[in-house]
């Protein structure tokens, strides 16, 4: 595929783990930027609460608007996933705007590279259209699900074998809600 060589189930962007500093995991096949008995903690800095639900991230843009899925679309999947038993947080960049949604954890422009890498890894699973996190989702292991649209996910998408690519045809928007509730239940069983 062009622009990226897959070795294994391997994403090429696990090599940005190494660029943000992540040290090494606790045998659990997850790296992680703080030692296991500190993730409560960075949870709890997150404004996370780990342990009454299992956590689903949500990215709500990419790096350019053709790419992206629509807010109320990443809504409609929130309350789905909400619904199943799931925390939401949304994450972003500075610039992008924020999901405001009751009883979810709004992230976005909130946080440096290596939280955000640490907040994908907080997750049960993580949901995102092509972007970035969508790779640091499959380079450390989490479910995750990717809507693409202009781009040919043969050569962009996440290579991962615990993920799930959804395009129809060339904009985000034809993806449905429901096809992604339904991508991300036949992906963790929930």
């Amino acid at each position: 595929a062009a622009g990226h060589e897959a070795v294994g189930d391997l994403d090429p962007a696990v090599g940005v783990i190494g660029l943000v500093g992540v040290a090494g995991g606790d045998g659990d096949g997850r790296e992680r930027l703080v030692a296991a008995d500190q993730v409560d903690e960075l949870a709890g800095r997150l404004g996370i609460v780990r342990h009454d639900r299992p956590l689903a991230t949500i990215t709500v843009s990419a790096g350019h608007p053709d790419k992206a899925y629509h807010a109320n679309g990443w809504v409609e999947v929130a309350h789905g996933l909400m619904a199943r038993g799931y925390r939401i947080a949304f994450l972003g960049g500075p610039t992008d705007k924020p999901i405001e949604l009751p009883d979810t954890v709004d992230l976005v422009g909130k946080l440096a590279l290596g939280s955000t890498l640490e907040a994908v890894r907080l997750s049960a699973i993580h949901l995102s259209a092509d972007t970035g996190n969508g790779h640091m989702a499959a380079a450390l292991g989490i479910p995750a699900v990717s809507v693409f649209g202009p781009t040919d996910p043969t050569a962009y998408r996440p290579y991962t074998q615990n993920g799930v690519v959804l395009r129809n045809g060339d904009r985000t928007d034809a993806v449905t809600p429901a096809e992604i509730l339904r991508a991300a239940q036949e992906l963790v069983g929930r």
